[in-house]
């Protein structure tokens, strides 16, 4: 009776099982069939309706798991959304921010099917494309951030603020730091890897797998603008047709091309109507549109870059270049220029103003002390701490005597902490830390006679903070390892640039212009050489004035090759050697049209920005320290 009751029992457990997972593969068959077919209808809807605000109404979503692609359209975010992010660094508020189209696509599939059927090179190129990014800023005021201005006091003190909260995180930050630092000084280097002699017996499947791979990523961004909109004389538009990171073109095994296309590249502004104090349509280039091409040839990445030094050659192919400046472009470019160099001054400010309410640390061994006695009770974990607190508890009900309590001893200790690190600066305090914890900072190189310890090792500290590992961890029998680019040359090649003055939308005043420019730059393990050639520097006055019967100011002499050559080649020794020269030029001195150019551009400046420039000058920044070290010395 007893072993038919658990044959039974037995059966109906193993039928129960059977039956919940049977039913879980189907709900999960189930699900997975919804989300890949119907997911992307159901997420647009979803975000149509719930998220509006945030990613616009007319948001579209479509992937394909079969064909690995994902695309994402008509998006149109929400200024909220992006100005925590802007205002930060810039100062301006976003006045919109749209994206027409951003397309994901990976067929893993048909790359697997590729590399099992071992054609590599019918793998499909995978990649991003991202078009129409339209973003409108609107820049604030000069007299916004000026910190002096006393409809600024409150925001200046609350950037003070956030300029503690940023010395406080340094201060965490570099903590962190010198303790990752110092647990890699602890840890024994791995053994060097033997040298491969070739790279055909070095190269393995998903090496070559993951070249292929990266050899067919393909990178676009297409109709790309950005407005700036100045507070009080027009906008700025800078703005791209395309940015295009082809597919490598593979020449033989060991060498591979591949062509990054910048087209398209203008700035342009609309001024501002004086009359309607609106933005007019009537744009006006600044910087007019360029094409820039670059090519590379290299090894691929994992079966030659990263085992044997190759040779890497980089060629920019840049037809022309044309700037032509206004007095009005001029404004425009000010106004916005000049709310960004206030609020780099604002900031600057703030994080002085901080540094002088720092004060030096009354009672070191008081810190020192808390210090150490906060991580000792931060490294026990929290099992520990709560099987403490429950004890003490405990003994509390049963009425034992208890100790004083850890708890409220450690957060006394924090305050106090915090209450020296919110006015020290911040080397003062990693100093402390250091004799609080023994840390065992390294010396950086010999220091000079006269130098104290103090000083010393406040230098070493400094030094460990910016200085690699690796300067640290001595190599004595260690073989030199091999330089990871073997030759690497960059080659320039620029038709012509020419910058032009305009007094006016329709008077051209003087032109600079340089013809056939070509640049080359060579860097191998032993020197670096760049060469420089222009085949001609000209001056014209546009003017077509009768006054100057010599338009032709400066130019080559039509019996010259170049008119500058410069040479300059810098060797393993530190040695220097430069060659340079300039000849084969006519020039003929006229200042009319020099000084009406610098009349055309010069800015008028009102009586605010004139003030503001009187007053009180930024306080400096805190000295440099002082020559510590032989090595120093011998620089000098």
């Amino acid at each position: 009776m007893l072993l038919d009751l658990m044959d039974r029992w037995m059966w109906w457990m193993m039928a129960c099982m059977w039956t919940c997972t049977w039913y879980g593969m189907l709900v999960t068959f189930t699900i997975t069939t919804l989300v890949v077919s119907l997911g992307d209808y159901l997420l647009t809807l979803a975000l149509r309706l719930g998220a509006a605000s945030i990613v616009g109404k007319s948001i579209s979503i479509r992937w394909s798991f079969l064909q690995g692609s994902l695309v994402v359209e008509n998006l149109c975010f929400s200024p909220s959304l992006l100005e925590p992010q802007i205002t930060p660094y810039l100062p301006a508020t976003v006045d919109k921010a749209t994206l027409r189209r951003v397309s994901l696509s990976v067929p893993i599939f048909a790359i697997l099917y590729q590399f099992f059927a071992r054609k590599l090179d019918a793998i499909p190129t995978w990649g991003m494309e991202v078009d129409g990014l339209d973003v409108a800023l609107v820049i604030d005021p000069a007299m916004k951030w000026r910190w002096k201005v006393q409809e600024n006091k409150a925001r200046f003190a609350a950037a003070v603020e956030n300029a503690k909260s940023a010395r406080l995180q340094l201060l965490e930050a570099h903590t962190a730091l010198i303790l990752q630092k110092l647990v890699a000084l602890a840890t024994p280097p791995p053994p060097s890897p033997s040298p491969t002699a070739t790279v055909a017996t070095s190269a393995s499947s998903h090496e070559v797998l993951l070249d292929a791979i990266a050899q067919k990523v393909k990178v676009s961004f297409t109709n790309i603008a950005i407005k700036l909109f100045a507070p009080t004389t027009g906008s700025l538009t800078f703005q791209w047709s395309a940015f295009r990171l082809c597919p490598s073109t593979v020449l033989d095994p060991l060498l591979e091309s591949r062509q990054i296309e910048l087209l398209g590249v203008g700035m342009a502004i609309n001024p501002l109507d004086a009359k309607t104090n609106l933005v007019t349509t009537a744009t006006t280039s600044v910087l007019y549109p360029f094409d820039l091409r670059i090519v590379a040839d290299h090894a691929p990445v994992l079966q030659g870059l990263l085992k044997t030094s190759k040779d890497v050659h980089v060629a920019l192919e840049w037809p022309e270049l044309h700037l032509a400046m206004e007095p009005t472009q001029m404004a425009t470019l000010n106004a916005i220029v000049a709310p960004m160099a206030d609020h780099a001054t604002w900031l600057a400010q703030a994080a002085v103003t901080d540094q002088l309410t720092c004060v030096d640390i009354g009672d070191p061994t008081q810190y020192i002390s808390d210090y150490k006695a906060h991580v000792a009770y931060t490294s026990q974990g929290v099992v520990p701490i709560w099987r403490d607190t429950f004890l003490r508890r405990f003994h509390s009900l049963l009425g034992s005597a208890v100790g004083s309590n850890p708890s409220e001893d450690e957060a006394h200790r924090v305050a106090r902490l915090q209450a020296v690190e919110a006015t020290s600066v911040v080397m003062d305090v990693l100093a402390l830390r250091r004799e609080a914890l023994a840390w065992p900072i390294p010396s950086y190189g010999d220091a000079l006679p006269h130098i104290s310890d103090t000083t010393k090792a406040a230098a070493d500290l400094d030094k460990f903070l910016v200085t690699p590992v690796e300067h640290y961890i001595a190599k004595p029998n260690a073989p030199p390892s091999p330089p990871f680019l073997n030759d690497l040359t960059v080659a320039l090649a620029l038709d012509r640039v020419s910058v032009q003055c305009w007094s006016s939308h329709t008077k051209p005043v003087l032109e600079l212009y340089m013809d056939a420019i070509s640049t080359t730059m060579t860097a191998t393990p032993t020197a670096t050489s760049v060469e420089l050639i222009v085949r001609s520097i000209g001056l014209h006055d546009l003017r077509k004035t009768a006054a100057n019967v010599f338009p032709h100011i400066l130019g080559r002499n039509p019996d010259c090759s170049n008119m500058v050559q410069v040479a300059c080649r810098v060797d393993s020794a530190n040695d220097v050697t430069v060659n340079c020269v300039v000849a084969n030029f006519s020039f003929l001195l006229v200042t009319s049209p020099l000084i009406e150019a610098m009349q055309a551009l010069a800015l008028d400046e009102d009586e605010d920005v004139l003030i503001w420039r009187d007053d009180d000058v930024v306080p400096p920044p805190p000295s440099s320290p002082p020559v510590v070290y032989m090595e120093q010395v011998d620089r000098i």
